[in-house]
């Protein structure tokens, strides 16, 4: 919510054009940051500063995801070690600790 700082100006004016708030800065900080967050619905400075901003890149999915072949492996103990997962675990049963040397 830090983006409240660099807009303030523009919220207040916003908050003062849809809900008649003429002084933010008098409203509970609760009540501001809701009343903030819904700025964006009502086509007022918000909505056009958001819409200029540059849009983040949609996520793709995983490709291994779509492959046919891909099958997913429970996460059981006995499933990992037969699977061709096997090497990427360490279930730490080959250890051996020296005890009592030091």
């Amino acid at each position: 919510m830090t983006w409240v700082l660099d807009f303030a100006d523009d919220i207040a004016s916003d908050l003062s054009r849809f809900h008649g708030i003429r002084n933010a800065l008098e409203i509970p900080g609760v009540e501001y940051l809701a009343l903030a967050e819904r700025l964006f619905a009502y086509g007022g400075v918000m909505t056009l500063l958001a819409s200029a901003r540059p849009q983040a890149p949609v996520p793709q999915p995983d490709p291994h995801l779509l492959d046919p072949a891909f099958t997913r492996v429970p996460g059981t103990k006995e499933a990992l070690k037969n699977s061709r997962l096997t090497g990427l675990f360490d279930f730490g049963e080959d250890r051996t600790e020296a005890v009592g040397n030091g």
